[in-house]
């Protein structure tokens, strides 16, 4: 059993021995924390025109990493983004559901009080 920090989330990676060990955080490895494959709804934001994204996967640190090198066409113009955001869910569903939701309120004040705290807006630092 692997312990890591991702995101300043403890992980314990109880996936198969195959999929640990590869050098990257868990669960970019396999995805299994504490028996459960953990699914994260995250917003990025461009450091150069301050755009936001909003997308869902089980492996946030590898999707910036695409998002990045410019494999989503959609926003490749806009890198290098940072993740700002982050939920994490158990299950696919409620994550992609999540997603949806904050989407439809996207630029409005329900986002703007989701990604700001004390009137700062929360960033989330890699570790």
């Amino acid at each position: 059993m692997q312990k890591k920090f991702f995101y300043g989330i403890l992980f314990l990676c109880v996936g198969p021995r195959s999929m640990r060990g590869k050098g990257r955080a868990c669960p970019a490895e396999c995805g299994m924390v504490n028996n459960i494959f953990m699914w994260f709804v995250y917003i990025l934001q461009s450091k150069t025109n301050k755009k936001y994204y909003i997308g869902c996967s089980n492996n946030p640190e590898r999707r910036l990493e695409e998002h990045n090198s410019g494999y989503t066409k959609s926003i490749k113009n806009n890198i290098p983004y940072e993740i700002i955001y982050l939920e994490k869910y158990t299950n696919q569903q409620e994550a992609y559901k999540r997603e949806k939701q904050i989407k439809s309120y996207k630029g409005g004040n329900a986002f703007k009080n989701l990604i700001c705290v004390g009137g700062r807006v929360v960033n989330y630092n890699r570790l």
